[in-house]
């Protein structure tokens, strides 16, 4: 028993600080946003947003799903993770090139000269992120997030303060240049001198391959769910003004920051917890049924409290010149406010080796996004939005559907798992939104919408007597005493 509660404490620990990796960096990286959009133009976070799109697609091709199939594999060793780390590398060099060759192009499409340089200099991340790509998947599979977090932290606030600082000596889009780039190399550079691992001479063809049956699934699942995601930015860039596009891309960043942080500090710590229950199938959902809870008592307000203050939150923090956005960010945290679900389902069916249900399913989200899309374009960035939440459910009913036919994961289950945090995330949503009736002052208004939607949430939480919450109340009265 004792064995038992000290690996469940583990567990949780260690959930905790990959939230905190994940979700802790980006609050930095949100902060150092507000501070940048007042300085910078809609135009340069426009383009920044296209330039994204390319570098994120190279990364996902690069990196190639390794990590989920050595965190799987549970007798890994320093030839898998050798071969894994000059394969990184090599397709890194790869991606690169192509994407330093296809800039020239890239900035005739977009008319956007200034395009090419800055792909060039910013797909450089490519190289740092696939140094430290070994390293990672190792601090992962131990579960020692909390190395991860400082560095990740470290990194983001010295990037942040040298982008601001650029930003006010002039360099327009270059300052946000800088901090992308900077916070990878940093990164790089903290974890190389911390993590004493060095890649054996070694290549192993086979031991590649051996990886390669799972990392295929993912590596496809990755491409397609980021080519979903991004399709919309590249063709609102196209089709609209960039400062459509920049209004898009601040009302979807924010929610997205949150939930894709979120969703991969889910990800990256339950796949090791779950892994190893993977032939205990009556464990495998008591524990995926308590992380389920666990998300949806977490996430749950902070969505549904961020649309609820959307209109002060964008006035005050970014100024009113960005408050065209606001109607984006109501829509992009309803879209968002089922992701870290879906990304919690979807360790499931890694956890229990069916990573061909989580690409099937991708498959079916990147048509029903490409048909919503086609409908959508037509009627404005907006519209294009809307599509996007309607993908969403679309895509979490189907994860539903598959996790009771295929795990065991029935709707009553779910249902169980879900409705308290639902229902009191809905009357934090109502408590902020009756706040903004009042027509107050938006410094004014904003605090007490926190305040309010806080408070109404715990309150409700607590009638509900969400075992969640009394699992919190009972670990700190145990701390406090």
């Amino acid at each position: 028993m004792g064995t038992k509660e000290s690996a469940g404490g583990k567990n949780l620990a260690a959930l905790f600080w990959s939230i905190f990796e994940k979700t802790g960096a980006q609050v930095f990286s949100v902060i150092f946003q507000f501070i940048l959009a007042r300085i910078l133009s809609a135009e340069e976070f426009g383009n920044l947003a296209v330039l994204i799109v390319f570098v994120n697609l190279a990364t996902t091709f690069a990196q190639n799903g390794f990590s989920a199939a050595l965190i799987r594999k549970q007798d890994a060793d320093d030839l898998d993770y050798s071969s894994v780390f000059y394969c990184n590398i090599g397709l890194s060099a790869l991606f690169y090139a192509v994407l330093f060759f296809a800039a020239p192009a890239i900035s005739r499409f977009y008319a956007a000269p200034l395009l090419q340089n800055t792909l060039r200099v910013l797909s450089l991340m490519l190289f740092a992120d696939a140094l430290t790509y070994v390293q990672n998947t190792m601090l992962t599979k131990q579960l020692r997030f909390r190395e991860i977090f400082f560095r990740s932290t470290i990194a983001t606030l010295v990037s942040g303060v040298a982008a601001v600082i650029a930003a006010k000596c002039g360099w327009g889009l270059w300052a946000l240049i800088l901090q992308y780039l900077l916070k990878s190399v940093l990164y790089c550079i903290i974890t190389c001198l911390r993590v004493r691992w060095k890649p054996l001479l070694k290549f192993s063809v086979t031991r590649i391959r051996g990886l390669f049956g799972f990392s295929i699934r993912v590596l496809a699942q990755s491409l397609i769910a980021n080519l979903s995601t991004e399709i919309r930015t590249l063709l609102i860039g196209k089709q609209y003004s960039t400062d459509s596009l920049a209004y898009y891309d601040r009302g979807q960043s924010f929610p997205k920051l949150f939930g894709q942080g979120f969703s991969s500090a889910m990800n990256a710590a339950l796949l090791p917890i779950l892994a190893p229950l993977q032939n205990d199938r009556e464990a495998l959902l008591k524990q995926f049924s308590h992380y389920m809870s666990l998300t949806a008592f977490i996430y749950f307000p902070l969505m549904t409290g961020l649309a609820g203050v959307s209109e002060s939150f964008v006035a005050v923090l970014l100024g009113d010149k960005w408050l065209q956005a606001v109607p984006f960010l109501t829509v992009f945290c309803f879209a968002q406010l089922v992701q870290p679900l879906n990304m919690v389902m979807q360790t499931l069916f890694y956890a229990v080796n069916r990573s061909d249900i989580t690409l099937r399913l991708t498959v079916f989200r990147f048509a029903a996004d490409l048909v919503l899309l086609l409908i959508t374009l037509r009627y404005g960035a907006l519209w294009i939005a809307i599509g996007c939440l309607a993908g969403n459910y679309l895509f979490f009913a189907a994860y539903c559907v598959c996790s009771a036919k295929y795990v065991g994961y029935t709707f009553a289950m779910l249902l169980k798992d879900l409705w308290k945090p639902m229902l009191s995330a809905a009357a934090c949503f109502g408590a902020a939104f009756a706040v903004s009736l009042l027509q107050l002052p938006m410094l004014l208004a904003l605090v007490l919408q926190i305040s309010a939607g806080a408070v109404v949430y715990f309150a409700m939480s607590f009638l509900l007597r969400d075992p969640i919450l009394f699992t919190f109340l009972g670990k700190l009265k145990s701390k406090l005493k």
